[in-house]
């Protein structure tokens, strides 16, 4: 089924594939489309556990995301006007070669706690962030839903593994070298010049 005029694509029921941002991500069995939160691409739910099902949801960042070592902080607690209090906190996991940014919030509404983690996957031309939520109590399963869904993201990469940053930076050093070439060459030509040029 094509979906965002033709941008999207479902390449199978668990599977879904985005055309313009071009990247692919599936899902764990159990779980189906459901109705996308506000700037969501989409959101998916578990289908076989009613009043504590877990939530699926992908947002563009539509940004780059800057490549900088993620750095596990202390909790903060905030409270919108109107809105319950939270606490959130950062933690990293691994994509492909990269260690990446996860948000993790925890909420309480009428006497239950919720857990919502978000990962922001480097995707090129910009970023996606992949968010899974439930009952804290469900924890652990959050965490395996988000660890096999950021799994299978396909798509490149804005980031440059650590190989490519080695092989960067010796670009960057051979271009600096030879611009000192040309800046103590330069002189000595000219002045070879000027002096033949008065013979």
């Amino acid at each position: 089924m094509a979906m965002f005029a033709g941008l999207a694509l479902w390449a199978s029921p668990t599977q879904f594939d985005d055309q313009g941002l071009k990247f692919r991500i599936s899902f764990p069995d159990g779980f189906e489309p459901a109705d996308a939160p506000p700037n969501a691409i989409f959101s998916y739910a578990e289908t076989d556990a009613p009043g504590r099902a877990l939530a699926v949801t992908v947002e563009r960042m539509r940004i780059a995301l800057p490549q900088r070592k993620p750095k596990p902080n202390k909790n903060a607690v905030y409270a919108g006007s109107g809105m319950p209090a939270s606490s959130t906190s950062q933690e990293e996991m691994t994509w492909r070669d990269f260690q990446i940014p996860v948000l993790r919030t925890e909420t309480n509404v009428e006497g239950r706690s919720f857990v919502l983690l978000q990962a922001q996957i480097p995707l090129s031309p910009e970023a996606i962030t992949v968010g899974v939520g439930g009952l804290k109590q469900r924890e652990p399963d959050i965490r395996r839903v988000l660890e096999e869904v950021v799994g299978s993201t396909e798509g490149r990469a804005s980031w440059l593994t650590e190989k490519e940053q080695d092989e960067e930076h010796r670009r960057e050093q051979n271009k600096l070298a030879w611009t000192w070439f040309g800046l103590l060459v330069i002189p000595v030509v000219l002045l070879a010049l000027y002096k033949y040029s008065t013979r």
